[in-house]
């Protein structure tokens, strides 16, 4: 999820290259869990807050 969004960021939407392979068919809700139960939830969010495209 964190490589996916990195992706989607630098591209700015879609990806048909990079994540050609990458299921990204989740739920938000399931993977705010997922990050969050594996740690990584507080770096994706300043990933998100950080960006400049917004």
């Amino acid at each position: 999820m964190m490589a996916t969004t990195v992706v989607w960021m630098y591209r700015a939407g879609p990806d048909s290259i990079w994540l050609r392979r990458v299921p990204c068919t989740w739920k938000a809700s399931e993977a705010l869990h997922y990050m969050r139960d594996t740690g990584c939830l507080a770096a994706w969010l300043q990933l998100i807050a950080r960006y400049p495209g917004w």
